[in-house]
């Protein structure tokens, strides 16, 4: 286990506000334990709480007063685990049971989010040399409540099914999921009128993937039919345009296919890769999206450098019937070189941009880190973190605790024991 502590300060000047500065203490404590029963069971249990005090002070220029934004954050984790290998043939079965749990006050609103959830599973060889099936069951429940506002609650049963087929070069998998979700919301912040709505949904997920590999190259194609559930906030009362985005749980139902080129040599490895994927069965505007990645690691020991760039491209339609859509174009680039010094020292940096910060309507901006650690030992890790923004507006201050803060250096510490 760890636990780690940290101070971070950030100072940002907008249009909207000046001498905008931040103060933040994080502590967090991680425990493990992982238990070989036997030769054949192992018990894992991950326990995990994290804490955070927050306070924002900054001048409203339109205003002309200072402002002031205190927040308190706790968050918990816990995870236990147990795998049994069942015989001598490959047989393995996996439990694993959960939740999260969150407890957050910004300034006078207070926010519970629960998230318990549990599986059960079990793959084995199947039929001829090289096959094997794994068939599974998932529960997640997500409860999202606004003290004094409302609650959305979110309840999925999941049953899933996987083959996977190794011959010589072909890697072959066939995956079949079934999703019952069910949706339960009561907003009670109306004057004269609660608002309660409840619905469900089935929907059936497959996945197809086939991959070949010669030497250092493997080459792998890929088409999905997914379901993607939005998160409990994504289901309340826009308060601009008092519209409900999912109203009847008419979420997205996203029809992926990719390729994809891997090359590995030594310390070389490199992945490019083309998508294209588009969203029916969705609340407007509905979308469909390409795109290419690539990347590239090189790693030499004490040198270690990552690059990648990404291009995609986004169409939107907000009314099939009159031909109304809109285009938009993103670009990302990211490097990431890390040293490795002597003496337990160790210096890595980000470099990161984007023409968009998202593809719909924020500018460029450019993202640097520089970070520096220090080891004292086998279990302590003290390091800085310095970080600064270019081109990051904010387009309301009511968003401002969203943003990124211009400048901010962090100075924490990592105990393991």
């Amino acid at each position: 286990g760890y636990a780690l502590t940290s101070l971070k300060y950030g100072t940002r000047n907008t249009n909207e506000v000046k001498d905008f500065r931040s103060r933040r203490a994080v502590e967090d404590v991680h425990l493990n334990l992982d238990w070989n029963i036997s030769p054949k069971d192992n018990l894992k249990i991950k326990a995990y709480q994290k804490f955070y005090d927050y306070k924002e002070r900054s001048h409203l220029i339109e205003a002309n007063e200072d402002y002031t934004f205190p927040t308190l954050e706790r968050y918990g984790d816990f995870v236990a685990s147990y795998t049994r290998m069942i015989g001598d043939n490959g047989t393995e079965f996996i439990a694993e049971a959960g939740a999260d749990y969150l407890n957050l006050h910004e300034g006078t609103r207070k926010i519970r989010e629960t998230f318990p959830y549990c599986y059960a599973e079990v793959s084995f060889p199947c039929f001829t040399e090289g096959m094997s099936l794994m068939a599974g069951w998932e529960m997640d429940y997500d409860s999202h409540w606004v003290v004094g506002s409302n609650r959305q609650q979110i309840l999925e049963n999941q049953f899933y099914m996987q083959l996977n087929y190794n011959h010589g070069s072909w890697l072959i998998t066939l995956g079949d999921r079934l999703d019952h979700v069910n949706h339960w919301s009561h907003t009670y912040n109306l004057k004269d009128d609660e608002f309660r709505t409840s619905n469900s949904k089935n929907i059936n997920c497959y996945h197809v993937s086939v991959g070949y590999k010669a030497n250092r190259h493997f080459v792998q194609g890929s088409f999905s039919h997914d379901f993607y559930l939005p998160s409990a906030d994504e289901f309340y009362a826009d308060i601009i345009e008092i519209e409900r985005r999912h109203f009847y749980l008419k979420t997205n139902t996203i029809w992926n296919t990719e390729a994809r080129y891997t090359y590995q040599y030594k310390n070389i490895a490199a992945t490019s890769s083309a998508y294209y994927s588009w969203q029916d069965d969705t609340y407007l505007p509905k979308e469909e999206k390409v795109g290419f990645r690539t990347s590239l690691t090189w790693n030499t020991g004490k040198f270690r450098l990552t690059a990648g760039a990404d291009y995609y491209h986004v169409k939107k339609h907000f009314d099939i019937q009159e031909g109304e859509y809109s285009h938009s174009n993103c670009i990302n680039l990211k490097l990431a070189p890390t040293l490795l010094l002597g003496y337990g020292f160790r210096v890595s940096s980000v470099l990161l941009y984007n023409n968009k910060q998202t593809y719909n309507i924020v500018p460029a901006h450019l993202f640097a880190s520089v970070k520096i650690n220090k080891d004292f030992g086998k279990h302590l890790n003290v390091y800085a973190d310095f970080r600064d923004i270019a081109g990051m507006p904010s387009y309301s201050f009511i968003n401002i605790d969203e943003n990124y803060y211009n400048r901010a250096l962090t100075l924490g510490m990592t105990y393991r024991f």
